[in-house]
């Protein structure tokens, strides 16, 4: 008997859990019941050894109804969804350029600059001489 209320709450769990959260961003009020439920029953099952199952179900509506309730009434004293005063505000930040106002590049691309000749100061193949130490002030005679 137990193993089967398990298996249908687990495969409850799992359906739920399946189906994606658009339904719980649609309705908050109703996502905070089903969770308050789940969560007081399960632990009040967990903390009676599964012996009683009317009282759990009580404690998991109990719940559902103070976390659902909750909810909704923050929800419609809400308004649209936010939850502080907000007024508009103008952007005050410059708009990036478009593409559109970026120019065609050109059509033909600038041609490559000459490639540098070597000096004709020296013929190629030769290599120039290392310029001389500059000279440096006599050492003092040993003594």
């Amino acid at each position: 008997m137990r193993t089967r209320h398990a298996l249908r709450a687990t495969a409850l769990a799992l359906i739920v859990s399946l189906s994606g959260c658009a339904f719980a961003v649609k309705q908050p009020a109703a996502t905070a019941a089903i969770v308050g439920a789940t969560i007081g029953f399960s632990t009040c099952e967990i903390g009676t050894d599964f012996d009683k199952h009317g009282t759990c179900a009580l404690v998991g509506g109990g719940a559902a109804l103070l976390l659902g309730g909750a909810v909704l009434v923050a929800t419609l004293l809400g308004g649209d969804g936010n939850t502080i005063l907000m007024e508009k505000d103008e952007d005050i930040r410059p708009e990036p350029p478009s593409i559109d106002d970026v120019p065609p590049p050109d059509a033909a691309p600038e041609p490559p600059p000459p490639p540098v000749e070597p000096s004709s100061a020296t013929p190629p193949g030769t290599i120039e001489p290392a310029p001389a130490p500059p000279p440096t002030a006599p050492s003092p005679p040993p003594t």
